[in-house]
């Protein structure tokens, strides 16, 4: 594993008393990015906030994996036409100072 922390999932399971195989099938969906040493899974701590949002959804909401990842595209696109808008909105600045 590279210089970023991780924290294993049978601690992050211990925590958030989730189960391991929510984790697993979270990862199978790719919403989270799981890593394996000496086959113990361990996931980036800059992935914590990501998890936390999609347990509070899972937990909370009752939202299923499946329901997750689609949740998980649309906020993905909104925040990227967020981001283009903004840009188009600068570019119309530069433009309306002329």
């Amino acid at each position: 594993m590279d210089e970023k922390k991780y924290l294993s999932i049978q601690q992050i399971c211990h925590s958030y008393q989730v189960s391991p195989s929510l984790l697993v099938a979270l990862e199978e969906y790719e919403l989270i990015e799981i890593e394996y040493t000496n086959q113990e899974g361990y996931l980036g701590i800059d992935e914590l906030a990501k998890l936390e949002r999609l347990l509070r959804l899972n937990q909370d909401l009752d939202i299923n994996v499946a329901g997750l990842c689609v949740v998980h595209e649309l906020l993905e696109e909104r925040k990227r036409l967020r981001e283009e808008l903004n840009r188009l909105q600068r570019q119309m600045n530069r433009l309306s100072i002329f």
